[in-house]
């Protein structure tokens, strides 16, 4: 027998023991266990078909049906007794003043004197200057026709200083500019008292009782005087709902119709002035005066508000007075 060399040995072991080493390796491999779960995921049914939302909305679909089936029945009973019972307006009836029936009852008075006093300048005698009738044909010529008297330029001017008086703001951005003068005029019929505080106030040039608190541009400008007036402090003061409408132009000065039922806050005068016409306004808001002058001034006033009615800068009235009062 041939004796393995030295070299032959070591070839022999070194190749046992490398089977023997991936033996061992491989029967480890067989023992390891993955720390990540790669399994499929576990399904939970209730949140794959969204039980629990089918459910939710069924509760509401079946409440929706329930309240659209008693408003119904709601409605279905005001109708048929004309909303006279149990309706859901409640809002309180605001019931007209009778200031037009005043003012119409005035023009008749007037027109009536008119005609009276040109029945009395046609009156003849009955007896001529010598004592003489007059006899019956001639007296039954006599015809009174109603006609007119027309008042006097003056008095009409005076007249419409009285009832339709122009007042003039200006106004500047505080401490930066002046924006320019606006006129505007007042009808006594729409709102004696509010008419006569603008006034007043105005002849008095009280311009720091005038302040903007905000500023819709496209809509329109608001603003308040602090003055007390006990009439506006109450409900239902005298007003004319329909003296001046809100789509007949822009820049229409005016309140809201809620102040009717409670009143304005003693000792302040809300009030607004559009910048467009609105006829949605029309029935909701009491307009009492409208801009005559300084169109262009009202609308440099947009620049200073934003959508929320925030004024970026004050603006303020520095001078105002009666129109009627100073030379043109």
């Amino acid at each position: 027998m041939h004796k393995m060399g030295k070299r032959q040995r070591s070839l022999f072991r070194g190749s046992f023991m490398q089977k023997l080493m991936y033996k061992q390796h491989k029967a480890a491999l067989s023992k390891i266990s993955s720390a990540v779960d790669i399994g499929p995921p576990h399904i939970k049914k209730d949140v794959y078909l969204n039980i629990r939302g089918m459910r939710n909305d069924k509760y509401a679909l079946r409440r929706i049906i329930k309240e659209n089936i008693e408003l119904l029945e709601r409605l279905n009973q005001i109708r048929r007794t004309h909303g006279l019972s149990n309706s859901y307006n409640t809002h309180k009836r605001i019931s007209q003043t009778k200031l037009h029936h005043f003012l119409r009852r005035i023009d008749d008075i007037e027109t009536e004197n008119q005609f009276l006093g040109c029945r009395l300048l046609n009156v003849k005698p009955m007896l001529s200057k010598s004592g003489i009738p007059v006899s019956a044909r001639s007296s039954s010529r006599l015809k009174f026709e109603r006609s007119h008297v027309s008042l006097k330029i003056r008095e009409k001017l005076l007249m419409d200083q009285l009832l339709h008086p122009k007042i003039f703001l200006d106004l500047e951005v505080k401490n930066i500019r002046p924006l320019g003068r606006v006129v505007i005029q007042l009808y006594t019929e729409a709102c004696p008292e509010m008419v006569l505080e603008f006034a007043r106030t105005c002849s008095e040039n009280k311009s720091d009782l005038f302040k903007f608190i905000r500023i819709f541009p496209g809509l329109w400008l608001e603003g308040e005087i602090a003055v007390k007036n006990r009439v506006l402090s109450k409900s239902n003061f005298q007003h004319e709902m329909n003296m001046i409408r809100h789509d007949s132009g822009s820049c229409i000065l005016s309140f809201a119709k809620c102040y009717l039922t409670n009143g304005f806050p003693y000792g302040l005068l809300n009030f607004t002035i559009s910048f467009k016409p609105m006829p949605v306004l029309n029935g909701e808001r009491i307009a009492f005066g409208e801009l005559i002058a300084g169109h262009r001034v009202l609308e440099c006033t947009q620049d200073y508000g934003t959508k929320n009615g925030k004024v970026k800068k004050e603006i303020v009235v520095v001078n105002s007075g009666l129109k009627a009062y100073i030379a043109v």
